[in-house]
């Protein structure tokens, strides 16, 4: 917060909190793709899957409390707390299928997933989290993709819908 912000010529009291996180998070996916399907062989099939293991994130938090000037130049910086913790994040999933006709269309869908319930964070605010999803399903297709008489028979058209809960 800040304290006589807009007062000329006296200095702001203002503390700052910090959260500094150093690490990696590791996830790994796989696709796989079946074409020349149906009639005419002019049919793809795809699937695909991300998975996001769970993750404790290193993390420092440091508590500044210091005074500015009315130009905003730092005066008397002091760390009132400083300490290491850790961020825990939650394994995630996410899955998805599309059913594409060569260059004419393709209707898909897609579901992801996460038990946000188990996340923790250093400053103990996580409460009320819980498992989130989110389905999702679209489709586009483009009249004729090699047309060179009409604009609009090139144009890709897109529609999807989508459920959430967060």
């Amino acid at each position: 917060f800040v304290v006589n912000a807009n007062q000329p010529g006296i200095a702001r009291a203002v503390i700052e909190e910090r959260s500094y996180v150093k690490d990696f998070i590791f996830s790994g996916g796989a696709s796989y793709s079946i074409d020349s399907l149906f009639r005419n062989n002019r049919y793809r099939l795809s699937f695909g899957a991300t998975y996001g293991f769970a993750t404790d994130l290193n993390t420092k938090r440091r508590h500044l409390i210091y005074r500015t000037n009315e130009v905003g130049d730092v005066i008397n910086p002091d760390t009132l707390v400083s300490y290491h913790g850790v961020i825990s994040l939650p394994s995630g999933f996410t899955g998805g299928i599309a059913l594409s006709h060569t260059n004419k269309w393709t209707i898909a869908m897609e579901y992801a997933f996460a038990n946000w319930s188990s996340f923790r964070s250093v400053s103990n605010d996580d409460e009320g989290l819980k498992q989130t999803y989110r389905l999702a399903v679209g489709a586009e297709t483009t009249p004729d993709p090699f047309s060179t008489g009409s604009y609009f028979k090139r144009v890709t058209y897109r529609a999807g819908v989508s459920s959430e809960e967060y």
